[in-house]
């Protein structure tokens, strides 16, 4: 995520969050298109207005997310970043009534561990 932050930072100089957002889902498009050949479930119509709802939301958000990259170092950004897991731990409890076992638990221990240790300010060497 790191690089993505920092690849994009460089990018906002040049072209405007919009942009950026456009052609990632451009290229996310045709490489998921590229999976028609293993074979793709029908949708309801119930689901493609979720499924439409999700890509306008998630494209806003990207938009947002660009535009904050272009205004804020990338490093006071990365605790924003890990709240990404809180809000699928979250939604995966609230729509599908089901939370990470043991070993997700764990893992959710370890990065919200290491964002601890990443965000506190830099000490002097002794």
């Amino acid at each position: 995520m790191a690089f993505v932050r920092v690849h994009t930072k460089r990018m906002t100089v040049t072209e405007r969050a919009s942009t950026i957002a456009f052609y990632f889902a451009l290229v996310s498009g045709v490489a998921g298109l590229a999976t028609l050949p293993f074979g793709w479930a029908t949708l309801t119509g119930a689901q493609m207005l979720w499924l439409g709802a999700a890509g306008l939301i998630g494209g806003l958000g990207h938009i947002a997310s660009n535009e904050a990259v272009a205004r804020a170092p990338v490093a006071r950004l990365a605790p924003y970043d890990y709240t990404g897991m809180l809000w699928a731990i979250g939604f995966d409890l609230v729509l599908f009534a089901t939370l990470p076992g043991p070993l997700g638990w764990v893992g959710v221990a370890a990065i919200t561990g290491a964002a601890l240790i990443v965000t506190r300010p830099a000490r002097p060497w002794p």
